[in-house]
């Protein structure tokens, strides 16, 4: 927290908890506002290889241009008898963020949720839905 604010003034804690992708324990910030995870690239085996391209934009407007990577995460356990399925995502890749990775809270919830099924759970391969509109000629692109 900032020490030039007024102490009134209530701020969230970010959230953070720890993942495993391959065998690399990592820390991941849970984000509510991410449309997607994003994940530093020095974090992935270096056998991963990028499927594509995205084009993100910051909260504060800057584009970067960033790889795609299929990829298997779990939530790491607490308890030597809990155990969590992973799943697969589909993230972005880029070494520009200050993060390990970063999951919106719909994959936190998928990753919370592979132990509560008794291992039934299919891994499942995540990606953003795109809903293409047409207005006055001209399409636009919006993630869901």
């Amino acid at each position: 927290m900032s020490s030039h604010l007024p102490a009134n003034i209530s701020i969230n804690a970010l959230q953070y908890v720890t993942t495993v992708v391959g065998e690399k324990e990592v820390k991941t910030l849970i984000d509510s506002g991410a449309q997607m995870p994003i994940i530093n690239g020095k974090f992935l085996s270096q056998g991963k290889i990028t499927i594509g391209k995205i084009l993100l934009t910051s909260a504060f407007g800057e584009r970067i241009e960033a790889g795609l990577a299929k990829f298997q995460v779990s939530l790491k356990s607490d308890h030597k008898d809990k155990f969590y399925r992973p799943i697969e995502i589909l993230a972005a890749v880029s070494s520009r963020i200050q993060e390990q990775l970063i999951i919106p809270t719909n994959i936190y919830q998928l990753l919370r949720s592979s132990i509560e099924d008794g291992g039934k759970r299919k891994t499942e391969l995540l990606q953003p839905r795109l809903a293409i509109q047409r207005t006055n000629g001209e399409r636009s692109v919006s993630r869901n």
